[in-house]
């Protein structure tokens, strides 16, 4: 419906959930193809490889409050991510997208 009404904001709550991979990649390439034209998207989204993969910038939020904010590369780090969701993280920085990724995690332990 937004897209058909041509509004200059989007606002999107996790759009590619439950979605095949297939599906999430081609929403979210349609998606940045939408941005490219201008539109700007704001959107919720659990997977962290698409939400570095995809987004321009990002804000991290727990438990109502705004912990992390900025690039991709500036916020996936493994501290700030262990931070943000109490997880162990290892990162790398894909070849092919030149943005962070997370290879695997595990819960944080004290």
């Amino acid at each position: 419906m937004a897209l058909a009404q041509d509004t200059e904001i989007l606002l999107l709550d996790e759009p590619i959930s439950f979605l095949d991979p297939a599906h999430q990649l081609e929403i979210l390439y349609l998606l940045e193809e939408i941005n490219r034209q201008g539109k700007t998207i704001l959107m919720t989204i659990h997977d962290l490889n698409h939400a570095a993969q995809f987004s321009d910038y990002i804000l991290g939020i727990k438990e109502g409050d705004l912990l992390l904010k900025g690039t991709p590369e500036e916020v996936f780090t493994r501290k700030h991510l262990s931070e943000l969701f109490d997880i162990q993280p290892e990162v790398v920085l894909s070849e092919k997208h030149h943005k962070p990724m997370i290879l695997s995690y595990d819960l944080a332990r004290d």
